[in-house]
């Protein structure tokens, strides 16, 4: 369970204009709660109450956090209006992706690791055991080849667990400045363009990247549904397909579920929408 080791304090954000969510920790003292009313207080608070405190941008949004717990922040952007669908590649969904990184730069300052998942994953098991007990930056895949260490895995950005140190944070500072010699790309495939230029060998940051076996997804499956963790909406383009086909995964995981027997083929009823033109 989340808290049974070293994990002491926590925080989920739910971010609005990003459609994900962000699990932050600090490992130093006792499991306590968050009493916090900006990001920034993090900083200072010093004990207590245990927190879920959800980042949102769209009022409707931030009613409904209210009435589930007492922890919520509501973003204000100025530039550019975040609610509602983003269609990919578009201006406005480049500016939210970016904006996503700034934050999480901004997380890792505070001292606080962190994972991040896109609204688009199934969480179906506790992720934490999958993690890897070493490496600063730990990423999910599109397709995965076979070698955790090898960055020519096809990344994807949307299910990431990051420890905050020095390495992480001067690798988030300049994976976000390098939008701007990439202005017409979105952050994933700017992460492929500076992954192997000498300035990250000499940051030394740990790289891992994650067995879609556990992390899988429409573009690679996963193989074994005794062991998935998650399953992302990835490869697909569209809230309503994305949605159709992620119910499909719910139906397989709620007959899964309901046998006695360990599954010795797995097979998924998803992709099929996401695979339409």
């Amino acid at each position: 369970m989340i808290g049974q080791k070293e994990v002491t304090r926590i925080l989920i954000l739910f971010l609005g204009l990003t459609a994900s969510c962000l699990v932050l920790y600090k490992t130093a003292y006792p499991l306590q709660r968050l009493n916090v009313n900006n990001l920034s207080s993090l900083v200072a608070s010093p004990s207590p109450p245990l927190p879920k405190l959800s980042e949102i941008s769209q009022e409707t949004a931030f009613e409904r956090c209210s009435q589930l717990h007492p922890n919520c922040y509501h973003i204000e952007t100025t530039e550019t209006d975040f609610s509602g669908e983003k269609v990919y590649n578009t201006p406005d969904y480049l500016k939210m992706m970016w904006r996503r990184i700034e934050l999480l730069t901004q997380v890792l300052q505070m001292g606080f690791n962190f994972i991040f998942t896109d609204a688009d994953i199934m969480w179906l098991r506790d992720p934490f055991p999958r993690l890897y007990p070493d490496g600063d930056f730990q990423m999910a895949c599109d397709r995965f080849f076979g070698n955790p260490f090898d960055s020519d895995n096809w990344v994807n950005g949307g299910f990431t667990y990051v420890r905050s140190n020095n390495r992480s944070i001067e690798f988030y500072k300049f994976w976000h400045k390098s939008r701007l010699d990439y202005p017409e790309l979105h952050d994933q495939d700017v992460f492929n363009r500076i992954k192997h230029m000498p300035y990250i060998t000499e940051i030394g940051i740990q790289m891992r990247f994650f067995d879609t076996v556990y992390f899988g997804g429409f573009c690679q499956t996963s193989r074994d549904i005794n062991l998935v963790c998650t399953m992302h909406a990835n490869c697909c383009i569209g809230l309503e397909k994305k949605l159709h086909d992620l119910n499909l995964v719910l139906d397989d995981w709620r007959k899964y579920l309901s046998l006695s027997e360990h599954v010795q083929n797995t097979t998924w009823s998803a992709p099929m929408k996401c695979l339409e033109d």
